[in-house]
């Protein structure tokens, strides 16, 4: 009884610090009163700003015409469609970041006095404290944007998670996000009633900011950078009166937080492997013996639109049209002597068990022309939105090879926002491509870092014994089963080998155990047969040895990983560790 007393009184205290119920109103320089909100250490608008002045009372000029606002390098402000009437009072104004930033606008401030615009880590620490806080839907900590968003306005969605949905159950927090749109830097104004974007106070180059946004569709906060000719909405904050002005604690988000290595099995894995029914020169039961030779214990096979599984079936199956051609025009396989025997084509069901391996259902399918493997369903077809209907089928997937596809970073960092069951992107895939691929993984997890994790993947996506045992991952597996892979893929309770030399090269690092230490802020990581441990972060290196010292990494710097190198060019990739 007593228990449960506290228990309550906890929560009701903790509900009043974090809806403000004593925050003071505040007016800009036109006259204009806001609510406030006071959010853990942070006191923040509860309504965007809609001021047509600076603090000091010189004017922002009002851009209308659309050529003019494409073309304005200066500060500038608008009403949604030009229509003050009927949006000034409900979104606010829509402000370029021209406006927002000192260097332009004659170092002023377009906050009333004591307040300004937040920066990029001032809306991490309100996503962190909305999250650490029970505000995350359901518990997922990365789906906050229900507990920001108005409980009215935005257009409706069927998913539970999602701000569009059950509306009435939003606003948790009383920050009363409200769908204002945008007006783009062509001068268009688009999507009022389903996004909301915010400007932050950080630039991230020469020609863009960062920003945040909601969308009715989406769970999450967002966060990206766009030219700074965008008008978006400004919300302002301040650090609450009665917070503790204490330096802020940097944490260490471990992926490999519950794995016991004296006790947990390392499992040689390849979720990348292709047969004779599709593009590969292999009959399956042939790629099974040969992974199993090389002491492999879990593997994919992911033929392009072709389901292979369960292994026993693999009768069912045919060999391609391009397989047979091969044969009939004699056409030898990659660093081989001879062509694929007609006999090949006959399919032989495997036993799994007989095998000591764990079968990964998967699939390679097409998401807007990009490759990416689906894992743990059925599904066979790139019709439609892939990624959706692998979701609500309950599968996993990661993308292929990227960096070698021309997609630019703000579109993976899109879809890793939206899809909680893409898991990561394969680093490794084969021996020309690692260093591209690296590249990309480190500029998704920089724009990532700290909301989510991206993990890595290597593969050798296997067609012929050319591509044999050069790339793998290592599970870290309590249970040998298909249940922990999966867990085991999610959580990123894994490591990433690159063995260039492949099956006659020397043998790479291992990893024997990593250690984090929150209080002294360090990372260990032990491992045998290394020549180097690096510590790298969106491509620099802060730091070398098997022990990282967080102090080394910059505040502005949200992840860190380690990089095992070894003998004949092999290296050896930890998951990243999330610095919040």
């Amino acid at each position: 009884m007593q228990t449960n007393v506290i228990r309550s009184l906890s929560v009701i205290l903790a509900w009043i610090m974090v809806t403000g119920v004593q925050a003071q109103p505040v007016k800009d320089a036109d006259g204009n009163t806001y609510k406030t909100i006071t959010i853990g250490s942070q006191l923040w608008m509860a309504e965007n700003l809609r001021t047509t002045r600076y603090a000091d009372g010189s004017a922002i000029p009002q851009v209308a015409g659309d050529e003019a606002w494409a073309t304005s390098s200066s500060p500038a402000f608008c009403w949604y469609q030009n229509d003050s009437a009927v949006n000034a009072a409900r979104y606010g104004a829509l402000y370029n970041w021209y406006a927002v930033d000192a260097a332009t606008n004659g170092n002023k401030s377009i906050c009333p006095p004591g307040w300004r615009i937040p920066t990029d880590e001032d809306w991490n620490i309100l996503a962190r404290y909305l999250a650490d806080n029970g505000y995350a839907f359901e518990g997922e900590r990365r789906d906050i944007a229900k507990a920001l968003a108005a409980a009215s306005g935005w257009k409706a969605h069927d998913i539970i998670s999602n701000v569009g949905h059950d509306q009435a159950t939003n606003n948790s927090s009383g920050f009363t996000a409200l769908p204002g749109g945008y007006r783009n830097f062509l001068g268009k104004y688009n999507y009022a009633g389903a996004y909301a974007y915010w400007w932050t106070a950080t630039e991230s180059s020469g020609t863009k900011a960062w920003y945040r946004f909601m969308h009715c569709y989406y769970s999450y906060l967002g966060r990206n950078n766009f030219q700074k000719q965008n008008g978006f909405s400004i919300r302002c904050v301040r650090e609450a009166a009665s917070a503790a002005q204490s330096p802020a604690v940097r944490q260490i988000r471990n992926p490999y937080e519950d794995v016991d290595w004296s006790k947990y099995g390392q499992y040689k894995a390849n979720l990348n492997a292709h047969t004779l029914a599709s593009r590969g020169w292999m009959n399956p039961q042939s790629v099974i013996e040969a992974y199993k030779n090389l002491d492999y214990s879990v593997l994919a096979i992911t033929d392009k639109h072709l389901v292979m599984y369960p292994w026993s079936g693999f009768s069912r199956f045919k060999a391609s049209k391009l397989s047979f051609s091969r044969i009939y025009h004699i056409v030898p396989k990659p660093f081989e002597d001879q062509s694929i025997p007609l006999q090949d084509t006959l399919f032989i069901g495997v036993d799994p068990s007989g095998t000591g391996m764990v079968a990964i259902r998967g699939c390679a399918l097409l998401y807007e022309k990009h490759g990416l493997n689906s894992y743990f369903n059925d599904l066979d077809r790139s019709e439609g939105n892939v990624l959706d209907t692998i979701a609500s089928k309950n599968g996993l997937a990661v993308l292929n090879h990227p960096g070698l596809q021309k997609f630019p970073v703000n579109w993976y960092t899109g879809l890793f926002e939206r899809y909680k069951h893409l898991k990561g992107i394969e680093i490794f895939n084969s021996n020309a491509r690692f260093i591209p691929l690296l590249q990309t993984w480190d500029s998704v997890q920089t724009a990532l870092a700290p909301v989510r994790p991206v993990w890595g993947f290597a593969n050798d996506d296997f067609y012929s014994k050319r591509d044999l045992g050069k790339n793998w991952n290592v599970f870290l597996l309590p249970e040998f089963n298909e249940a922990e892979v999966r867990s085991a893929m999610e959580k990123g309770a894994f490591y990433l080998v690159h063995a260039p030399q492949g099956v006659k090269g020397p043998q790479p690092p291992a990893i024997r155990s990593i250690t984090v230490n929150r209080e002294k802020g360090t990372i260990r990581v032990e491992s045998t047969g290394q020549q180097s441990t690096v510590w790298t972060s969106g491509g620099t290196k802060f730091g070398e040895g098997e022990v990282f010292l967080l102090e080394d990494l910059p505040a502005n710097r949200k992840y860190v990983r380690a990089e095992i190198h070894g003998a004949g060019g092999s290296v050896v990739c930890t998951q990243p560790f999330l610095v919040e």
